[in-house]
């Protein structure tokens, strides 16, 4: 074999042999970054599953809730009804659209804000739910109230026609009475409203007793 001959196949095998090497470095590069995927989807979940366990703690506290599965990541009720981590989702999510949507104009120049304070006050002059009376609710129980008023706009026509409150509701059936989903999420609004005058209130009241 002449040399031309030689020097040409090595030639060819060398880059074969480049071109082989390049397709394995694209092969580990693209299973390099589906792992870069797979850890980050994993820590999107493991953190998600962290904030619904802490989002869980007030409502492990409270007497209708028998166990938590883990396994099936459901929560059973005494009387039968079950509540998932989804629906935990989907209340947080709620709350959002309440926070977002019927809070966002400060000057109260809506019909949506308008009938917020509206509620808040009604609340307050004919429900009885004065500052005074608010300062004992510390469990949270005027956030779980807006959650399940505003959960429940989430739920079928099917649904909120059979009258059934979220588990975590806090009082009472005869306190829970949902209407429109709009009325519902002004409810919703109202209690959270509540809320924060409540944790206003008592971060205040800490600060003059640090004084």
């Amino acid at each position: 074999m002449s040399y031309d001959a030689i020097y040409s196949a090595t030639l060819s095998e060398v880059t074969r042999l480049h071109e082989t090497i390049a397709a394995k470095d694209a092969e580990l590069a693209a299973l390099q970054a589906d792992h870069d995927k797979l850890s980050a989807a994993y820590g999107e979940m493991y953190t998600e599953l962290a904030l619904m366990r802490e989002a869980l703690e007030p409502f492990a506290r409270t007497p209708w809730l028998s166990e938590i599965e883990e396994d099936d990541l459901v929560i059973y009720s005494n009387g039968g009804q079950v509540l998932t981590w989804d629906d935990l989702r989907r209340a947080r999510a709620a709350l959002q659209a309440v926070s977002s949507q019927q809070m966002s104009d400060a000057n109260c120049n809506t019909d949506a804000a308008r009938d917020v304070i509206a509620e808040r006050k009604r609340q307050v002059e004919v429900e009885g739910w004065t500052p005074e009376h608010d300062n004992l609710l510390r469990k949270g129980e005027l956030a779980l109230a807006a959650a399940a008023y505003a959960f429940a706009t989430t739920d079928s026509d099917k649904s909120r026609s059979a009258g059934l409150r979220p588990l975590w509701w806090p009082w009472s059936l005869s306190w829970w009475k949902p209407t429109t989903r709009r009325r519902d999420l002004v409810k919703a609004g109202a209690l959270i409203l509540a809320e924060i005058e409540r944790l206003d209130r008592a971060a205040l009241q800490a600060s003059k007793e640090k004084a």
